[in-house]
């Protein structure tokens, strides 16, 4: 589920999602939804991919939670206490599935923004990404960016690869594209892009969808 692509330096970070959720056991269409968790009292914005659901509720706890600092060691802290615990509760049913979290936020010690990723299959242990071009399914990197418009047309080129993969094998790329721009006193997320299978995605979501 999900692709990502972010551009990590000191002043500012960048980043892009799509919104298609997809059915962790077949790949098929489930929903939209905004993927960007912006928490501007921390100076921090949350992402992932894998499930989704794991990955809201890690937001939650985030939202819920009174941290001793407000940036992104706050962040970064309480996910050395609780989020790998809280995944192998959600695992114990859910064995074949993974997911990837991302921390992106200011460091109030060092004056700059940081970046992290915590991957479940290595107990969400911290690997900070440094500033760097971060693209998850990986596409080469652009030796110069315009944005959104770099964003679009990478993410189309992670679309055509994820779609010669098997279903059940696809990260699931689709509905629009998202960008959020992080700065010291801010935090913005904007829907730039949509992809043409957009109408078809919900359409399937709609047909699928459980009668009350």
């Amino acid at each position: 589920m999900t692709a990502i692509l972010a551009i990590v330096s000191s002043d500012k970070v960048f980043l892009a999602m799509d919104t298609l959720v997809t059915n962790p056991g077949d790949g098929t269409p489930r929903s939209f939804a905004s993927k960007m968790l912006p928490l501007p009292h921390l100076k921090s914005l949350v992402c992932g991919t894998g499930v989704h659901e794991y990955i809201l509720q890690w937001f939650m706890t985030l939202q819920t939670t009174s941290l001793p600092g407000n940036d992104v060691r706050a962040v970064e802290s309480l996910a050395d206490e609780l989020l790998g615990v809280g995944w192998r509760l959600y695992a114990a049913q859910n064995a074949h599935l993974s997911s990837t979290i991302y921390h992106f936020g200011y460091d109030n010690a060092e004056g700059r923004f940081r970046a992290f990723m915590r991957k479940s299959d290595q107990n969400f242990a911290t690997s900070e990404l440094g500033y760097s071009f971060v693209s998850k399914p990986p596409v080469p990197p652009r030796d110069t960016y315009e944005l959104p418009q770099t964003f679009i047309e990478l993410m189309s080129e992670q679309r055509a690869i994820d779609a010669e993969l098997p279903l059940q094998l696809r990260a699931g790329i689709g509905g629009e594209l998202q960008v959020g721009l992080l700065e010291l006193d801010s935090i913005s997320i904007t829907t730039c892009h949509r992809f043409a299978d957009y109408e078809q995605q919900r359409s399937d979501m709609v047909g699928r969808r459980p009668a009350v």
